[in-house]
């Protein structure tokens, strides 16, 4: 699901709308605001400015009956999905809550259980009715081992692990390709079979060519060791392949070999974002530039779908942070620092940096990479620390 869904919690008892709040702020999926009732008016949507996707009211004890007779009288078509949050032995206000036409009724306090299960159908009703299909991230290098393979994998094992996303990650290498091995797995179908029998996948059918790691990141790559001198595959099935992985999926990373071929012009010019990886050095540099004219000038994809990454920075290079946006007259540029140690140690474990350096530097850095790229994890990382002091201020 590539938007959060915007709650707002509302009621006029304050300590139980906080601990409403914390169970939602413990999910990955919603933003959370509250209001709390104070202002002597009876409906708690009383001059209520802004337009959640989702607005739980916890009833009061005493006004409970007025509070729903208020919401009534306001239209359900077209606004926010309205859960009531109330006395599970008031079946009046059980029954009253469904005539209105509020979405769900869950006991005060609400069950963590029931709760899920609410905020995930209501989730797929609302996305469902916007049509949406997954984002679509590119990573290309722009010189010889910049790394790209490497920040796609620990990108897109963010947005499933940290951001709950519903990620596939492509590796368009078919002789080289190695995402597989930054999490110790191994492909057992190949990616060129899925695009010679895409016209006849379906999601159930495109499933059983995937690697799944238990992050929930899906892959989808050429078998190891099954490699072809100048491998090509036709690309007359991979839109068919991206637009049944796009119903299925919320977001889509691909790894694409520094080559312009029939399969990378397809990713490329499907991509919201194309992310250039480079180095500091002068050839990378020259390298970009010419590959930033390619694909402004001969696939017409415009500027602000492209970042410029620099893997490994360190600001005493030669070739500065300032250097490389003078000469590439982009300035979209992200810097990934450089930190060799947790790096080759994930790579040689076959564990997703986050999961074994969560605390670095580099993991932060690949954060706001997948936060820039439509993910939530810092987001996701500020709410958990305002939970974790939140705690500690408690105790």
């Amino acid at each position: 699901m590539p938007n959060m869904l915007n709650v707002l919690v509302i009621g006029r008892a304050k300590s139980s709308l906080q601990s409403l709040c914390e169970q939602l702020e413990a999910r990955t999926d919603c933003s959370v605001g509250m209001r709390i009732i104070n202002n002597g008016h009876i409906d708690p949507l009383h001059q209520l400015k802004t337009d959640p996707d989702i607005i739980f009211v916890q009833l009061s004890e005493q006004h409970w009956a007025q509070e729903l007779d208020a919401l009534g009288q306001r239209s359900s078509g077209g606004g926010p999905a309205i859960i009531i949050v109330g006395k599970t032995d008031n079946g009046t206000a059980m029954r009253q809550a469904m005539r209105i036409g509020a979405r769900d009724y869950l006991s005060d306090p609400p069950d963590d259980a029931e709760l899920d299960e609410t905020m995930q159908r209501i989730a797929r009703e609302l996305y469902g009715s916007r049509s949406e299909q997954a984002v679509t991230s590119v990573f290309i290098n722009a010189g010889g081992g910049a790394g790209g393979s490497f920040l796609a994998s620990n990108v897109a094992h963010i947005m499933a692990s940290v951001s709950n996303l519903r990620v596939t990650l492509i590796d368009l290498d078919l002789t080289f390709g190695n995402s597989v091995q930054y999490f110790d797995l191994e492909a057992r179908r190949d990616l060129r079979e899925a695009l010679e029998e895409a016209d006849h996948l379906d999601s159930i059918a495109l499933d059983a060519y995937m690697v799944k790691h238990h992050s929930g990141l899906q892959i989808l790559s050429a078998i190891e060791g099954h490699t072809q001198l100048f491998a090509e595959a036709s690309s007359d099935g991979f839109d068919t392949l991206l637009d049944v992985l796009s119903a299925q999926c919320d977001h889509i990373v691909m790894d694409v070999p520094r080559q312009i071929d029939a399969l990378s012009a397809v990713a490329l010019e499907r991509a919201e974002h194309i992310i250039v990886v480079i180095q500091q050095s002068l050839s990378h540099v020259r390298n970009a530039s010419c590959l930033l004219n390619i694909l402004k000038l001969e696939l017409g994809i415009p500027d602000e779908r492209i970042i410029v990454v620099v893997n490994r920075f360190q600001a005493s290079a030669a070739v500065t942070a300032v250097d490389i946006e003078e000469t590439l007259k982009h300035n979209k540029i992200i810097l990934i620092p450089n930190d060799y140690r947790n790096v080759i140690d994930t790579i040689n474990a076959g564990v997703p940096i986050y999961e074994r350096h969560g605390a670095s530097g580099i993991t932060n850095a690949l954060m706001l990479l997948e936060t820039e790229l439509g993910g939530h994890s810092q987001k996701v990382a500020k709410s958990r620390f305002a939970r974790t002091v939140a705690s500690i201020l408690r105790t």
